[in-house]
C-alpha cells in the first residue's frame, strides 16, 4: 500500500486525472499516486494544474496525491531517469492515449500502462 504509483499527464483537465485515480483506487493497491507533468517550457505547464492536483487531493482523502513537474521531453530516458529518480518501476506508470505527435511506440517506454479515458 505504500508503493507509488505515476500518472504522466499532458493536461490540467480535471476529468482526465480524475480517471486515472479512479483507475487507481479501483486496480491497484496504493494510497499514493503521483501526477507528473513533463515540460520543455515553463510556459507549457498547463495553467490549472496545480489547482486542479490540490483540489482532487482533498476530494480522495485516502489518496495522497502529488504533483511532479519535470523540465524535459516526454520520452524514454526521460521515463527511465524518473522511475530511477523516484523509486517507481515503470510498470507502475500509466498514460492515457498518448498525443498524435507522439514518436515512440509504447513498448519503448519500459512498461508503462496505457489507460484509455472514455
Amino acid at each position: 500500500e505504500d508503493r507509488p504509483m505515476l500518472f504522466f499527464t499532458r493536461t490540467d483537465d480535471p476529468s482526465v486525472i480524475n480517471k486515472a485515480i479512479l483507475y487507481v483506487r479501483e486496480n491497484e493497491l496504493t494510497n499514493f499516486l503521483k501526477i507528473c507533468h513533463i515540460y520543455e517550457h515553463e510556459i507549457d505547464i498547463p495553467p490549472m494544474l496545480e489547482t486542479n492536483v490540490k483540489f482532487l487531493d482533498k476530494q480522495y482523502p485516502k489518496l495522497c496525491l502529488d504533483l511532479v513537474l519535470v523540465k524535459g521531453r516526454f520520452d524514454p530516458p526521460t521515463v527511465k531517469k524518473l522511475s530511477e529518480q523516484l523509486d517507481i518501476p515503470r510498470n507502475f506508470m500509466f498514460i492515457t492515449c498518448p498525443a498524435g505527435n507522439f514518436s515512440h511506440h509504447l513498448a519503448e517506454m519500459g512498461g508503462i500502462r496505457l489507460i484509455t479515458h472514455s
